[in-house]
Formats: structure tokens, C-alpha cells, sequence
């Protein structure tokens, strides 16, 4: 599994995620829209697999998820810094 998403495909259904983890649906909905599941919401997570017996999910892979984001992310930079570098540039 590389990404939430395809974590919150393993459940019957969209409302059975947001029922295991005791959200409403449009949280559910948005997790799945945004590929994200916050970390407060990990611990349910695997106790609901686990009780589905939904294999492969654990707070390690959740963990080794959002830390392939954290290193994948690019930071943009701000339009202040973008500016102050082409001030400078020679045309």
C-alpha cells in the first residue's frame, strides 16, 4: 500500500470507514479526496482493520507513508522570494 487512499479502498465501503473510525462521512470523504488520514485517526484505523480482518494495515505503514510525503514534498517559495531573486537576475 503506497498512500491512504488506497488504505480507506480496503473497507466495504466509504461509510464503513467513517463508521469504524467514528467520523461523519464527509470527513471520510475528504480524507479519501485529500489521500490523508490524520495521524490522531491511526490508532482506529488499525484496530478497525485488524477487527475486519483487513490484512496489511498497521501503524507502521501508516507512519512509512506519510513519511515518504514528508520527503517528497517541495516547499514553494513565496512570492516574495521569487520577486527578490528576479530583481537581481541580470536580463
Amino acid at each position: 500500500m503506497t498512500s491512504f487512499r488506497s488504505i480507506i479502498d480496503l473497507w466495504p465501503s466509504l461509510q464503513a470507514f467513517a463508521d469504524d473510525l467514528g467520523v461523519k462521512y464527509v470527513t471520510a470523504q475528504l480524507m479519501r479526496h485529500r489521500d490523508s488520514i490524520a495521524s490522531k485517526h491511526w490508532r482506529q484505523t488499525v484496530t478497525s482493520a485488524h477487527r475486519r480482518k483487513i490484512p496489511g494495515v498497521s501503524l507502521e505503514i501508516l507512519a512509512s507513508i506519510k513519511a515518504g510525503r514528508a520527503t517528497t514534498r517541495v516547499r514553494p517559495r513565496s512570492r516574495a522570494a521569487r520577486v527578490s531573486r528576479s530583481a537581481c537576475s541580470p536580463l
